[in-house]
């Protein structure tokens, strides 16, 4: 190490502070088919990992990946790592993880006057390099394909010219964190809509999500 120093609680420390140490790249493609001034075509692909390593056995929390929300899969509060669902509550948790693959296509389109509209499909996921506490399905490997959350919605755009105010209503249509042979909902479809866990989500964000 460069201060030459000895670990104090198993860890290198600079100024009596802990410093972190990990390789993390995004790479993210994004393509525009422009048919016409109001009507667009957008597709998006993100590829991102971040490995931690010397002073660190986990990437810090600011630096993890996260799925769910207005910019990302809008069908879910909160998605992943992998498979994983949290057994003790039918609540969403708050998931970070270091891998990330994702893919968005959207049709922009207007509606009337300022009134914009849009559908789309959002396909990926997150995963951990290591077990979530040990849990299965968290971790990425050449099995990641089956567990790709998939959903669909459509959104309203309001274009007030100096922003755009978004309200996207998605719909889950396929959530890995079911047994792998139900994880396409309209299999599921009548158990989730009994309340089991929420299969669709409102998201209200400004600007473009991407």
């Amino acid at each position: 190490m460069l201060t030459n120093r000895e670990k104090t609680d198993g860890s290198y420390k600079m100024f009596n502070t802990k410093f972190a140490q990990y390789l993390k790249q995004d790479v993210e493609v994004k393509h525009f088919f422009v048919q016409d001034v109001e009507n667009a075509t957008v597709f998006r692909l993100f590829a991102g990992f971040a490995i931690p390593y010397g002073n660190n056995s986990v990437v810090p929390n600011i630096k993890q990946y996260f799925a769910g929300g207005s910019n990302s899969m809008r069908a879910w509060q909160s998605l992943g790592p992998g498979s994983y669902r949290d057994p003790n509550s039918v609540n969403l948790t708050y998931s970070m993880s270091d891998v990330k693959l994702e893919a968005n296509v959207e049709q922009r389109f207007a509606i009337f006057s300022f009134l914009n509209g849009a559908v789309f499909t959002d396909i990926g996921n997150i995963w951990s390099i290591h077990k979530l506490n040990g849990e299965e399905g968290t971790t990425f490997g050449s099995g990641f394909y089956k567990q790709l959350a998939v959903a669909a919605g459509f959104g309203i755009r309001p274009n007030f010219s100096f922003f755009v105010l978004r309200l996207d209503f998605a719909l889950k249509l396929r959530d890995p964190s079911y047994e792998a042979s139900n994880r396409w909902l309209w299999i599921e479809r009548q158990a989730v809509w009994k309340g089991r866990y929420p299969d669709y989500n409102l998201t209200i964000g400004i600007g473009y999500p991407f």
